[in-house]
């Protein structure tokens, strides 16, 4: 049976091409997302008023193709973004980065020293800490690098936003396609969906390590790891918290959290339930 590391190197591999195939993220590029992503940041993910963000050093971890790194770059922050894909990372390096935000190749559990010499006013992993393969150990490494008065947020999968049969039926899917090389599964699925929904079943079916966790397991780990004030921002079976102690300097600007609709339903809605949708350059239009 592989070992760990051997998982780990299929589902970045998954990633890595994904981020290549596509060139970077398509959300970047629609105006869906320019337009709105600050908003989504203060008003939905985050719930801390904008004037907080100018001028404080955010770490987003594992950012990806910089859908995020875009939004915080609008609010005015100083960014550091680190992604283990060097495709991924490219991308966000020459087509997102402004010229305050700095970008990493970089395992998460081997990040270089220009990252962790610093501490951060928000350590932010949206999505991929459920990746690593050991989410708790990823969790105690990102907070690490929180400053004492500055916030955590991640957002992971909940055990409960898929039915068992689904989940059942994803991990065996994702069994059947272990040994097919990234080209073969983007091309299956780009003939069936289309290059953009390729990228969307790449992320579902493609990637071997994607754990899901309840509510309540996150909530201890946050506690066991010293956080007082754990606060859900988004109230889906998804996971999002948002985690820090008193003194925090973004406390004095919190928002309450949005009842919704939320921003990734209207999202989901054009980019998963529009069978139509084929392309890869402006989703959310």
């Amino acid at each position: 049976m592989p070992d760990r590391a051997f998982f780990r190197r299929q589902t970045l591999k998954n990633y890595d091409y994904t981020w290549n195939r596509l060139k970077g993220d398509p959300d970047v590029r629609s105006e869906f997302w320019q337009k709105n992503v600050s908003q989504f940041l203060v008003q939905q993910e985050l719930c801390i008023a904008p004037e907080w963000f100018v001028g404080r050093k955010v770490l987003d971890v594992g950012c990806g193709g910089g859908r995020w790194t875009f939004g915080f770059q609008e609010l005015g922050c100083e960014v550091t973004a680190v992604d283990a894909s060097a495709s991924a990372v490219d991308f966000v390096r020459n087509e997102v980065a402004n010229d305050k935000t700095k970008v990493y190749h970089s395992d998460l559990f081997e990040l270089p020293d220009e990252v962790t010499r610093d501490s951060y006013d928000l350590v932010f992993s949206w999505g991929v800490l459920h990746h690593t393969g050991d989410t708790y150990r990823a969790l105690q490494t990102i907070t690490e690098l929180v400053k004492p008065d500055g916030t955590l947020y991640i957002y992971l999968y909940g055990r409960k936003s898929w039915s068992p049969i689904k989940q059942l039926l994803v991990k065996l899917t994702r069994t059947l396609l272990l040994p097919v090389p990234p080209v073969l599964k983007f091309s299956l699925f780009k003939f069936l969906l289309g290059e953009y929904k390729a990228g969307l079943a790449m992320d579902v079916f493609g990637a071997t390590i994607a754990h899901r966790y309840s509510q309540e397991q996150v909530d201890t780990w946050l506690e066991q790891i010293g956080y007082q004030n754990i606060v859900r921002t988004i109230s889906t079976d998804e996971i999002y918290r948002k985690a820090s102690n008193e003194g925090a300097s973004a406390l004095g600007y919190a928002l309450e959290p949005s009842e919704g609709p939320y921003w990734f339903e209207e999202w989901r809605k054009e980019n998963y339930e529009n069978l139509l949708r084929r392309d890869t350059y402006d989703p959310g239009q």
